[in-house]
């Protein structure tokens, strides 16, 4: 389980939208906070049904 803490204090498990969507050479996860609207994208790469978070 993925855990996503906002800088305005939202912990909420359920107070975030999360989506992925396809690019050229990776996916891109994107993250919604319900509380403050704040939006943060990672980009993530695929190997074989494995999802790796990317700096």
């Amino acid at each position: 389980m993925i855990r996503f803490i906002c800088d305005c204090g939202n912990q909420d498990p359920n107070g975030f939208d999360s989506y992925v969507s396809q690019r050229d050479l990776c996916d891109e996860l994107t993250i919604v906070c319900k509380n403050c609207g704040d939006i943060r994208t990672e980009l993530v790469a695929c190997d074989r049904g494995t999802i790796s978070l990317k700096n």
